[in-house]
């Protein structure tokens, strides 16, 4: 439950820029009279972000260069010396926060996200009590007391609802509309992207998609009905929307679709006017691009190592065949090797062997344990200093079962293979050091390929 919540995470801030970005390109959009697809869709492309772990890379150069005993790796993992060791006799499974606030953070965001759950749930049962007695009409929307604002509402059975006692001319404006919400699938949508917001509910940026996305989807179908209109029944229809104006709202509504907004959309549909060749293509281009952007995926390279600071050709003289065992015994494949290209400044410094959640780490040869504790890029890691300048780091570790200070033998279990800190799945990372140089692990392994 923990990693699923350091996940959303992840997700609530790369979906929160992307709805900042998608914020102001509307407003660029809205200035240009684009059609309001265009931003409804963009908002969609928000939610998207907010749930899908897998973006498009977009490498940036490293800010600024520092010293070589504390460069990070392109890819994951920084220098295991530039976390500060815990005091000695606390337990390397400990965050800096601790597990015990960790887990109340977890449970605290569970528990939001399933009341708003049940809220919704409550919102929709209140709203059917309301209109369990509507009727159906010839035209196939549906009337009665309880209905006193037009909206669609139901997922898999959407019904057109609108108050008793509309005149002909109201009532087919109001058709219209709703019955561009069904074309587009709103009822659909709208409450995905309400479950979608359950799960970042701490977001303020979420809420802003989610009621921006009501919004556009209201002005998106305002645009449809207009399309086929003269200006005297683009009057008649504002008439029809500002009859509605003083009913209940129900923009936040997570279940339904109806009027909201009313002053802003007759003013739209006051100013609606077909866009221009030049702004349509703009519109579509900056669309695009925004899109694109939502999932744009940073990755930080370092900046490339001169030729005479390269960490391959500084490594030590390679020792004996074998002299460490396997410290995952029982790993699938190698997922990343040692090594990199430097012409692109990345380089990965250390060995990663996939395997699954729970799989024993262990201990490549005796030796004293310096540091046993988390770290935001290797999560879970222990050191352990072998003696004679060798050391070795075991990383992203799901538990740790060593302390600070504690001697261990060759082969002793350290923890067990995880996906804590910065990974995409279950791997061991396993660096050495040759007298503070990193080394190709591979150099001191019986490594089947």
């Amino acid at each position: 439950m923990t990693n699923l919540f350091e996940m959303v995470i992840s997700l609530s801030v790369k979906g929160g820029a992307a709805a900042l970005g998608v914020w102001l390109v509307c407003q660029l959009l809205h200035r240009l009279n684009a059609p309001r697809q265009l931003c409804r869709v963009l908002w969609l492309a928000v939610f998207l972000r907010l749930i899908c772990p897998v973006g498009i890379p977009v490498a940036l150069p490293q800010a600024a260069a520092l010293p070589a005993q504390w460069e990070e790796t392109a890819s994951e993992e920084a220098l295991f010396s530039q976390t500060a060791p815990l005091p000695v006799g606390e337990s390397g499974a400990q965050t800096a926060a601790g597990p015990s606030a960790g887990a109340l953070l977890t449970l605290g965001w569970a528990a939001g996200a399933a009341g708003l759950g049940l809220y919704a749930l409550w919102e929709g049962r209140k709203l059917a009590r309301r209109v369990a007695l509507a009727c159906r009409t010839p035209e196939g929307y549906y009337t009665g007391e309880g209905v006193d604002t037009p909206f669609v509402w139901g997922m898999f059975r959407p019904r057109i609802y609108l108050p008793a006692g509309l005149d002909p001319d109201t009532c087919t404006h109001v058709l219209t509309h709703e019955r561009a919400h069904l074309r587009q699938l709103d009822f659909l949508l709208k409450p995905l992207c309400y479950a979608v917001v359950c799960l970042h509910w701490f977001n303020p940026l979420a809420w802003l998609a989610y009621r921006q996305f009501a919004l556009e989807c209201e002005a998106a179908c305002d645009q449809a009905a207009l399309a086929r209109m003269d200006p005297a029944r683009r009057g008649e229809y504002c008439r029809s929307l500002v009859r509605f104006a003083m009913a209940p709202s129900l923009t936040l509504q997570p279940l339904a679709l109806g009027q909201s907004n009313v002053k802003a959309r007759v003013k739209a549909i006051l100013a609606f006017r077909k866009p221009a060749a030049w702004a349509l293509v703009l519109a579509l281009a900056l669309a695009l691009g925004a899109g694109l952007a939502c999932f744009a995926q940073p990755v930080t390279q370092d900046s490339p190592v001169p030729a005479a600071e390269s960490p391959a050709k500084e490594t030590a003289v390679p020792a004996p065949e074998a002299a460490l065992a396997l410290p995952v015994a029982e790993y699938n494949y190698v997922s990343c090797r040692y090594g990199g290209d430097e012409s692109l400044g990345t380089f990965h410094k250390g060995l990663d062997l996939a395997a699954e959640e729970g799989t024993p780490v262990l201990a490549a040869a005796s030796g004293l344990v310096t540091q046993a504790q988390y770290h935001w890029s290797y999560g879970n890691f222990v050191e352990v200093d072998h003696g004679d300048g060798l050391t070795t780091l075991y990383a992203h570790l799901d538990t740790l079962t060593v302390e600070e200070g504690e001697t261990v033998t060759a082969g002793q279990q350290l923890g067990t293979v995880g996906r804590t800190g910065n990974v995409t799945g279950n791997c061991l990372h396993f660096e050495v050091r040759e007298n503070g140089t990193v080394t190709d692990p591979e150099t001191y392994l019986n490594l089947e390929s």
